[in-house]
């Protein structure tokens, strides 16, 4: 664990030097934690460089990779010690007050909160791993996780369609992986970057705002809306019915242990209210995206400071922006528009349009990598990616069509008053601090924009909470700028501006509490995979890192660190469906499987082999094949961790003895 924390520190705290160094950041909060994000995005990002420069000459090439990155970040803070001590001076001589004290109750409350989400989630027992029955995406980031830490998968593919490119957003699991890589077992090392990341998403809501709109009051508030969701389901909760009292209503709703993605719906509603969109579900599930979040908050904080930059810095930082669309493309996306958004409407456009120009630079970069790797013999006709235009996300799949009239309703039931007070912030912001409107409105109008006019194939429409979620963040934040400049601030009785403050922010977070309570109440019951076992230890101690495998042993494979040719549900539930949305040419694999089992010869099994990359091949004991590829072949024996006696054939010792 040591290791573990040493990564997702030393780099951030040489970031943290250099941007205190260049007098960026007025608020200590904004530059904690973008350095946070900044130096573990750099980290991660150079590690996988690293390790893909080292994978064809060692093994436990991540682990060396970032021992290199944390012995180097220390490094740096060597070299810069001056700066570093002076930074560090002036933290240890702090004098705290009152304001520090708030803000020292809301870090602990972030923290407490971040943990203790994430925490009911996952659980890893020496003999078992398991998971809530809602955090079923496990089933997508674990075998990446483990790939990345036990099968030197650099550069990444897919872990069930070997040899085709990683197309998931998968940096955040490179970044989970590496405390496993250093020794931290499963559990605890989502728990740990999972919990970090959320925990840097609300501390950046308070730096925001502190930096941007002079106190971070509404950045503490809007860290509360981020928590749960403003939507206008409390009323139908709370209705009467028969046989229920009101007080009785609301302890049923505090108490129930609803599965957390069934209880974010509401039976019958009218507009098509789908909660996942607007709590955190997605933030459980994908928390990729939790990362990719503070990410887009410190990016823009880091702009609203472009004014003070050089031409040369701009277009480097621009080029770094552009980076992301490797961590998630989606995010990227929202960042460029951003951009674009400030270009046209923002002070400062020569500098603008230079880091537009770096963002474009690597932009055109993984567009070119992106042309390279999307060969025909990984993907079906299609199944690359392509925008369209795609009005419907605020429809329900098998409802009603999209109507100008229903989408207003969909909004407005699900954001409820943080709907009127975010314009009404922004509105205020507009009047009042030019730079903090700047920065809500670059993001939140083109992202409104793409999430209800743009589909990006071969995805759902609905995968555009990729875009909103991230955005919410900057409405929370319009939110609560409007709360704190006008209701606090309102010149009336204080007794009067608290009740009015009570009350807003009760109307823009009770529903999220309801929501938000099956998320507390879930624990891990459900069983994801025996580990470790004994055939995860000899495919590790017998194969090497990078060997791809045909075999139906998909869970336990993945577990132990290893690609599969063609990933089956046999005893991983999902994998074929994961495949086939990714838009690989499964049809295509079938066949060679087909004509790999079925050869009749040695030679014709030697040939489908090496020409797939196939270097284990499951196959019966106790049935002789005609190729001479079943139990007799060179190749090891290991119990499945259900009890069946398999045998590996070694692809490379059978097809070099003479046919």
């Amino acid at each position: 664990m040591i290791l573990s924390l040493l990564f997702l520190s030393v780099p951030a705290l040489l970031t943290y030097v250099l941007l205190d160094r260049a007098s960026l950041f007025r608020s200590g909060l904004a530059r904690g934690f973008a350095a946070w994000v900044f130096g573990t995005f750099a980290a991660t990002t150079a590690v996988y460089g690293v390790a893909m420069s080292l994978a064809p000459w060692t093994d436990g090439v991540l682990r060396k990779a970032a021992l290199a990155i944390v012995a180097a970040s220390a490094g740096g803070l060597l070299v810069a010690r001056r700066s570093a001590l002076r930074s560090a001076r002036a933290i240890a001589f702090f004098r705290p007050t009152r304001a520090a004290a708030g803000k020292a109750l809301f870090l602990i409350a972030c923290g407490a909160f971040s943990f203790f989400f994430y925490r009911p989630h996952m659980a890893q027992t020496p003999e078992a791993l398991f998971r809530s029955p809602v955090y079923w995406d496990l089933n997508v980031h674990a075998p990446i996780v483990q790939n990345f830490a036990f099968g030197d998968n650099f550069p990444a593919q897919n872990e069930s369609f070997a040899g085709a490119p990683e197309t998931y957003h998968f940096f955040f699991d490179l970044l989970t992986a590496v405390p496993v890589a250093f020794g931290v077992r499963l559990a605890p090392a989502f728990l740990l970057v999972s919990a970090a990341s959320l925990f840097a998403v609300l501390g950046l809501l308070a730096g925001f705002a502190e930096e941007l709109g002079g106190g971070p009051g509404a950045g503490m508030l809007a860290a509360m809306l981020a928590c749960t969701s403003s939507s206008l389901r409390f009323v139908d909760a709370l209705a009467p019915r028969a046989g229920r009292s009101l007080t009785g209503g609301v302890a049923d709703l505090l108490t129930r242990r609803d599965h957390p993605y069934l209880a974010s719906f509401v039976a019958g509603n009218p507009f098509a209210y789908n909660g996942t969109m607007f709590n955190l579900f997605y933030f459980l599930e994908e928390r990729q995206l939790v990362f990719a979040s503070a990410f887009l908050l410190s990016s823009v904080l880091l702009l609203s400071t472009r004014d003070r930059w050089s031409i040369p810095f701009c277009v480097a930082a621009g080029a770094a922006f552009g980076l992301f669309a490797l961590w998630h493309l989606f995010v990227t996306i929202s960042l460029g528009l951003a951009i674009v958004w400030l270009l046209a409407a923002a002070p400062g456009r020569r500098k603008t349009a230079a880091v537009l120009i770096g963002m474009a630079i690597s932009g055109g970069a993984f567009l070119a990598w992106v042309a390279w790797v999307s060969r025909p013999e990984f993907f079906v006709p299609g199944g690359r990616p392509a925008l369209r235009w795609n009005p419907a996300f605020s429809t329900m799949p098998g409802g009603p069509p999209f109507s100008l009239f229903h989408a207003l309703g969909y909004w407005l039931y699900g954001w409820g008053l943080k709907a009127i007070l975010g314009v009404a912030g922004l509105i205020v912001a507009y009047r009042r601090r030019p730079r903090l409107f700047d920065a809500l409105a670059s993001i939140l109008v083109p992202t409104f924009l793409l999430v209800n006019t743009v589909q990006v194939l071969p995805l759902s429409v609905y995968d555009n909470h990729k875009w909103l979620r991230p955005m919410n963040l900057f409405l929370d934040l319009a939110a609560g700028l409007f709360v704190t400049e006008k209701i606090w601030r309102w010149r009336r009785h204080v007794a009067v501006r608290r009740a009015a403050l009570a009350a807003s922010m009760a109307l823009m977070t009770f529903s999220g509490v309801l929501e938000l309570v099956p998320f507390w109440r879930s624990r891990p019951t459900v069983f994801y995979a025996p580990y470790p076992t004994g055939l995860t230890r000899v495919v590790r101690e017998l194969t090497a890192p990078r060997d791809v495998f045909a075999s139906f042993e998909a869970n336990a494979l993945h577990m132990a660190g290893r690609r599969l040719f063609l990933g089956n549900d046999s005893d991983e539930r999902g994998t074929a469906s994961l495949v086939a949305s990714a838009g690989f040419d499964v049809a295509r694999r079938q066949k060679e499987l087909i004509d790999l089992y079925g050869a009749t010869t040695r030679r014709q099994f030697c040939d489908v082999a090496r020409r797939n990359g196939i270097a284990w091949v499951e196959v019966e004991r106790g049935r002789k094949a005609a190729s001479g590829a079943d139990g007799r072949a060179p190749g090891f024996e290991a119990l499945s961790p259900h009890g069946r006696l398999l045998h590996f054939l070694d692809v490379e010792s059978f097809c070099g003895i003479r046919p």
